[in-house]
């Protein structure tokens, strides 16, 4: 039997700036796998929020 499991979550430090992170684990009978991540994200151009263009104004 073999399982996957992954999961990200981001949090918005700015305008244009955010923080995220990940873990993901594998598994087999014989192989073992865990990966983990943190990272700074900077939008330069294209979106002033997270999926919304610039200049778009939200209700």
């Amino acid at each position: 039997m073999a399982y996957n499991l992954a999961a990200i979550l981001e949090y918005q430090l700015a305008p244009k700036m955010f923080l995220g992170g990940s873990i993901g684990l594998n598994n087999a009978q014989n192989y073992r796998q865990l990966t983990g991540g943190v990272y700074l994200r900077c939008v330069f151009d294209g979106a002033g929020t997270l999926g919304v263009p610039s200049g778009t104004t939200l209700p």
